[in-house]
């Protein structure tokens, strides 16, 4: 997402329709252009495969805090 890019021809109507659904118009711009995302008519993740990313980046984290810690555990290094 680009907050600095905004379309301006959706502007208008975002800061006219944010106030009646009371959101800031960055927040439904932000909602618009996800949801656009999502419908693959704007390039970009969709929000299944950015969940998917964040899974993955979890678990990449937790395979390399337990390789840290059997690698150690391995050499001796581990104290209990």
């Amino acid at each position: 997402m680009d907050h600095r890019n905004p379309d301006t021809s959706e502007s208008p109507g975002i800061a006219s329709i944010a106030p009646m659904v009371g959101v800031h118009p960055e927040t439904l711009g932000a909602w618009l252009r996800r949801s656009q995302v999502d419908a693959g008519e704007r390039p970009g993740l969709t929000s299944a495969e950015r969940d998917q990313l964040g899974q993955l980046r979890r678990a990449t984290a937790i395979s390399k805090s337990a390789t840290r810690f059997f690698g150690a555990e391995l050499d001796g290094r581990h104290t209990q």
